[in-house]
This record gives C-alpha cells, sequence and structure tokens, in this order.
C-alpha cells in the first residue's frame, strides 16, 4: 500500500480510534473478511450491504462514521471522504481544445459517459486518455496507474504503446503502470467492477477507463423482456462506481453506443445513448461523439451540470487524438503497420481468413474499376 494512501487502511483506522469511539477487533475482523482493507470502501457499500456483514449493526455503523467524521475533519454538510469541487483534480485528454471543453480535462469524483456511432472514436479517445494520464502522473517520484477495463476486446497492446510514445512514454512505462482487465460478459464486468475498492486501496490509480460498461449488456440481453433485469442491474453498477469515484477522489470515464429512435420526432433525434433516459441522472457528465470531414470527430457536452452545451473538434491520428492534422499524419490503413507479434490473443484463423477475403475483395473492385 502507498504512503498516501495509508490514512485510509482499515486496520490503521480502528487502531487510532478503538480507545475514544470503542471500535471492538471482532468488528475490524469481520470487515477485513468481507473485504474491506480501506476505510473508504465503507462509502462504497449500501447501509443495507453494511448491515448484511456479521457482527455489524446500527449502533457499530454509528461508531464507524463518527470516527471516520472527526478523522477525516467531515463537517456537518459533507456526508464522504471527499475533496469539494474547488479541489477536484483535472486529469488531462492529452487534446488541449478539449481540456477547455471539459473546464480543465476529466474532472475526478465524477463518471463520465462517452457515446457515439461505430468509428467514431471512442475507444481512441480512451488510450489517448490513458496515455495523458500516465506522462502527467509519471512525471512525479512516486509513479500512478490507470485502471483499464476493455469488454469490448479492443484494446491492442501495440496500439496502445504507440500512442503512448507520442507523450513521450517507453512502452515499459506505459504498459508496466496500466492494469489491464478483460471482462467480455456481464459476469466478469460485475466481478471487475466489484474487486474495484480492493484495486483502488492496493494501487495508486487516479484514472479509472471502461471500455465498454454496455456492450456485454448488449450482447446477453438482447430481448424486450430483459429489459428490467437489464436496467435494475446497470442502475446498481452505475451507482456502485459512483461512490467509488466519490470516495477515492477519481474520474470514471465509461463509453457507450448509441442506438435508433423510433416516433414522431426522431428526424431531430435519430439516435440516442444504449440505456435510454432512464440512466442519464447517473452521469455527471455526458459527451457525444459524432464523424465529420475524414478522420475528423465532433465532440459535444450533451449534459452536464457545470458546463454549457459547447461543442470542439479533434482528429483521429497515428498518435491516438489530436486538436489538428497538422504535423500529424491522418490514420491511413494502408500505409499503418500494427505490429501485434506481441499480442498472441488477439490473432486467429477466423480473422486471418476475414483479412484474407478482405483483400481479395478489395483487389478484385479495383481491377474492376481500372478497366
Amino acid at each position: 500500500m502507498n504512503d498516501e494512501n495509508q490514512k485510509y487502511n482499515l486496520e490503521f483506522f480502528f487502531e487510532n480510534n478503538k480507545q475514544k469511539f470503542g471500535l471492538k477487533p471482532y468488528t475490524k475482523k469481520a470487515l477485513l473478511e468481507y473485504g474491506i482493507i480501506d476505510i473508504r470502501m465503507i462509502e462504497v457499500l449500501s447501509e443495507q450491504e453494511l448491515l448484511a456483514i456479521p457482527t455489524l449493526t446500527e449502533d457499530i455503523l454509528h461508531k464507524i462514521f463518527n470516527a471516520m467524521k472527526e478523522t477525516f475533519h467531515m463537517d456537518e454538510n459533507s456526508f464522504s471522504i471527499k475533496t469539494p469541487r474547488y479541489q477536484k483534480i483535472y486529469l488531462s485528454t492529452g487534446v488541449s481544445t478539449i481540456d477547455q471543453l471539459l473546464g480543465g480535462g476529466l474532472p475526478s469524483g465524477s463518471i463520465i459517459e462517452l457515446y457515439g456511432e461505430y468509428r467514431t472514436g471512442k475507444t481512441q479517445f480512451c488510450l489517448t486518455c490513458a496515455a495523458a494520464a500516465l506522462s502527467q502522473l509519471n512525471n512525479s517520484d512516486s509513479p500512478k496507474k490507470v485502471l483499464y477495463i476493455d469488454s469490448s476486446n479492443a484494446f491492442h497492446a501495440s496500439h496502445f504503446s504507440n500512442i503512448s510514445h507520442s507523450f513521450d512514454l517507453t512502452r515499459e512505462q506505459a504498459l508496466g503502470n496500466l492494469i489491464l482487465v478483460q471482462a467480455e460478459s456481464i459476469r466478469l464486468l460485475v466481478a471487475a467492477i466489484d474487486q474495484l475498492p480492493i484495486l483502488l486501496s492496493k494501487y495508486p490509480i487516479t484514472l479509472v477507463i471502461i471500455d465498454s460498461l454496455f456492450i456485454p449488456f448488449m450482447r446477453e440481453h438482447q430481448y424486450l423482456n430483459q429489459w428490467l433485469p437489464f436496467l435494475h442491474k446497470m442502475i446498481f453498477l452505475l451507482g456502485k462506481l459512483k461512490r467509488l469515484a466519490i470516495a477515492f477522489n477519481i474520474p470514471i470515464l465509461l463509453t457507450n453506443q448509441v442506438t435508433e429512435n423510433f416516433g414522431p420526432f426522431s428526424q431531430y433525434n435519430p439516435i440516442s445513448p444504449w440505456g435510454g433516459p432512464e440512466l442519464a441522472h447517473h452521469f455527471d457528465l455526458r459527451l457525444s461523439l459524432k464523424k465529420s470531414y475524414k478522420e475528423g470527430r465532433r465532440m459535444k457536452v450533451e449534459a452536464c451540470a457545470w458546463l454549457p452545451n459547447e461543442v470542439e473538434h479533434f482528429y483521429l491520428t497515428a498518435d491516438g487524438v489530436c486538436e489538428n492534422e497538422d504535423g500529424r499524419k491522418i490514420i491511413d490503413r494502408e500505409e499503418i503497420n500494427f505490429d501485434f507479434q506481441d499480442d498472441p490473443v488477439y490473432s486467429s484463423p477466423i480473422i486471418e481468413g476475414v483479412n484474407e477475403v478482405a483483400t481479395s475483395l478489395a483487389r478484385a473492385a479495383l481491377k474492376k474499376n481500372n478497366r
């Protein structure tokens, strides 16, 4: 455990408060057996979840909360261990114009949703944010880490290494400080989110990215009669992520897909983020992406309590996302060589066969056009 998190260590907290507040060893033991090693994890759990822990009662919880209130100087208007809005940390996205759009970058203690159609740059933006965060954080004496949960099977180590190189990070610095979790099913995704409090307590993580929170649900809940169970589970996960963002004072960036709208007014708003308006109030910041000319993309602040609904543009380049194309080569898939030799998990006979068919079709079309 790093020194910065030492004061939040559960054993350290109980040792310092056992006399004044009457915190008992059996309570500490019950919490540790439940997996609570950091006092901030208390905030992540609901009261119902806490009372389900053996030996915990409302009276014991009241003593723990009073100890937390005094230890962390929580006044009457503060009910969690967090940094006030004016002291929030803003992590740069790696694109100065986008940072200006967001009021300084990705705000800590917040859930940020990034949604858009296929190939609008959601994963590219996530990878760029991860590399930019590592480049800022690793300039300090104590390197920080970024947690990246990949449920869309879109992460490639070599591509991330290339993006990180544009931020003056070596491959070892980039991949060595990125904690990658692959969760391509709801079961694995829920397990990964359940482990987040422990990971956040154990490692100096300052940014969490989930690309995407919604894809596993889209795969496994395809029918309307499954909508209600999906909604309940999604709201539960978003609630836990929100409490984690506040308790550990970090930004959590989620990507989302879109779906078509149907009805008399659909021409004014033909697409909307997957999950609909039912999930809208669970996000602090909603960003949409759209395609523009060639590799240009448009980002808009769709909903935020402290930011105006403004628009900014950026480009997809071989080095990730950048604010303009000056001095950067726009992605040309015929000229860029993606080397995935270090990522054998992403190559298969099926993919190779699809590539061969695509190549032959492209050559046939080219011959036909040249006649």
